[in-house]
């Protein structure tokens, strides 16, 4: 699972956890987020001509992730500090369309969604991997679509050791990064289905294939 899926996953844990925390003043607080587990992403890209000469360009992003997450809420510091420290398994599946029309060089549909898988299987080898899930999404118009994910992905090259880090300061927090684990290139092919219309009907131009990923995020607020 790429960076920016470990990020989103764990700042809707943040936001969830913030929003606890929101209830109770706290005057210097750290909130502690790890989570590890496995993880599958895909990137697919597809151009219909029949409407238009130069196409109508869809493009679908789909990630997931099983594991599990440790928070830690911890307020003030020394021996005042009051903490509130909680485990919860992670299930999470986050899918992005977007619709692009070449001709009228304009972006003319997009659709978000996050919901949990129904199933998300990583084999040891990280040869093969499957994610199937159902759930509701939004367009641009904010309305209502229904998503539908039946995907399997094949390990290509040879699996190998990632990191990466972040540090930033983003106005009155500082967030620190950190994550590791093994990732293998992979193609992915199946059916991303929006509104009964599979919008993936050609093998992943990328894919992704992680184990044993840990995440590690630190806020400071």
């Amino acid at each position: 699972m790429g960076t920016r899926a470990c990020v989103a996953i764990l700042v809707a844990c943040l936001a969830a956890t913030g929003e606890a925390a929101a209830q109770n003043y706290c005057e210097l607080e750290t909130l502690h987020i790890k989570a590890d587990g496995d993880g599958v992403s895909a990137d697919f890209s597809s151009v219909d001509t029949s409407t238009c000469e130069l196409g109508i360009e869809t493009t679908v992003h789909v990630d997931g992730s099983l594991g599990v997450i440790h928070t830690a809420d911890y307020c003030g510091h020394g021996g005042s500090r009051v903490s509130n420290i909680t485990t919860s398994e992670s299930n999470a599946v986050a899918v992005i369309v977007t619709v692009y029309d070449r001709c009228l060089a304009m972006e003319v549909r997009s659709v978000t969604g996050v919901g949990a898988a129904e199933e998300i299987h990583v084999s040891p080898s990280l040869k093969t991997a499957s994610l199937r899930a159902a759930f509701e999404g939004t367009d641009d118009l904010d309305q209502t679509v229904s998503i539908a994910i039946d995907l399997v992905w094949s390990g290509v090259d040879h699996s190998e050791r990632t990191s990466d880090h972040i540090n930033s300061n983003q106005g009155i927090l500082r967030v620190i990064f950190n994550s590791s684990g093994t990732i293998r290139d992979a193609v992915a092919v199946g059916s991303v289905t929006i509104d009964g219309t599979d919008e993936t009907p050609l093998p992943s131009t990328r894919g992704t294939i992680e184990k044993n990923a840990l995440r590690d995020l630190v806020v400071y607020r």
